[in-house]
């Protein structure tokens, strides 16, 4: 875990492989290396202490030499869904409420490791989540569907990237 310091907030960044990752010092070596310019960078970090001041959530993540900064538990990061349909990019960090009669979301390959949502039966039919072809379901590799209104359904993408035709996503049930 490393501490990072954005004056005056700390956020801790479990970064990949256990190695310790300063932001700030990452930001550097990047306008350095010539993948932004400094200015650009100093934008960035201003931009995300205004977003921490003014109550946003903030979720850093660190994945292949990548950091990941996102905004989460804004009024968009709750969904409707209505009906069957894939899982989607724009999925990421969102509560995908299923309402009506229920709803089956496919779990596809080509999103990103720590893409994450949860489902939430919200209306009488079921949450359903279902693998589609090159996708594997851990720690069961099976279907999994919700059996009452408020039940949810956490599901992580552990392995995958945008360009994989396999995934594979830890999925779990949480009873209401």
């Amino acid at each position: 875990m490393a501490r990072i310091t954005l004056s005056p907030i700390t956020i801790t960044l479990a970064a990949e492989g256990g190695a310790a990752v300063d932001l700030d010092a990452e930001l550097i070596r990047r306008a350095r290396e010539g993948m932004a310019s400094l200015a650009d960078l100093a934008a960035l970090r201003a931009e995300l202490l205004a977003a921490i001041a003014a109550g946003v959530n903030v979720s850093v993540a660190a994945d292949q030499g990548r950091v990941l900064i996102s905004a989460i538990g804004s009024p968009a990061s709750y969904a409707t869904v209505d009906g069957d349909r894939d899982l989607r990019a724009d999925d990421n960090g969102r509560v995908l409420e299923v309402v009506g009669d229920g709803a089956v979301v496919t779990l596809v390959p080509g999103l990103r490791r720590g893409h994450s949502c949860v489902l939430r039966q919200v209306g009488d039919g079921p949450a359903v989540v279902r693998r589609g072809r090159g996708v594997r379901i851990e720690p069961v590799d099976a279907d999994l569907q919700t059996s009452g209104r408020w039940q949810e359904i956490a599901v992580e993408c552990i392995a995958g990237d945008a360009s994989s035709s396999t995934a594979t996503y830890l999925v779990r049930l949480i009873p209401a």
